[in-house]
């Protein structure tokens, strides 16, 4: 009976040991870690080829878990001449960071990611007109100590005014803690 007793003490002490370590590993890394990304895209301005109308696009990410970030993103985009008119369009989704060791050792967010995203976009041009977008990309992200974010990735679009699409981003931003 006293070797179980001894036994079970052993087991809750090395328990309550590990607990505590994995909780300042965790507290340390929460401390260090961004809490979610703001990114402007200059390539929409002239790269994307789904859009035909030269924009710019923002996106808001905050993460809700380590490797999980919801997006929001607003697409402003802006036509003349041939392609008049004026382009606005509401996304959300979610970005995922698989944990993929690519380079040095993992410094936050940085890594490769997915990216799906589905809104409405509304065009004005002698009226209004609603269509439905969604985006795919894989890219890689670099968010360096300082915050500074690029992330490059290339994927499918579909916009509901001029169907499917090649996207390109070459996203610019910062990390906020």
């Amino acid at each position: 009976m006293r070797c179980g007793f001894k036994k079970h003490v052993c087991i809750l002490l090395i328990s309550a040991a590990a607990l505590g370590i994995c909780a300042q590993a965790w507290a340390q890394e929460r401390e260090s870690a961004w809490r979610g990304t703001v990114r402007f895209d200059p390539a929409d301005s002239f790269m994307n080829l789904h859009n035909a109308l030269p924009g710019m696009s923002v996106t808001w990410t905050p993460y809700v878990l380590p490797s999980l970030g919801i997006l929001a993103e607003v697409d402003a985009h802006v036509g003349w001449g041939v392609l008049p008119g004026v382009q606005i369009s509401f996304l959300s989704g979610a970005k995922y960071i698989p944990n993929i060791p690519v380079g040095p050792a993992d410094r936050g967010k940085d890594g490769v990611f997915l990216d799906a995203r589905v809104g409405l976009s509304l065009f004005f041009r002698e009226g209004t007109r609603a269509a439905f977008v969604t985006k795919l990309n894989i890219g890689y992200q670099f968010v360096s100590r300082v915050g500074f974010v690029f992330a490059p990735a290339a994927g499918v679009v579909y916009n509901g005014r001029t169907g499917f699409g090649f996207n390109l981003m070459l996203a610019l931003g910062f990390a906020y803690r």
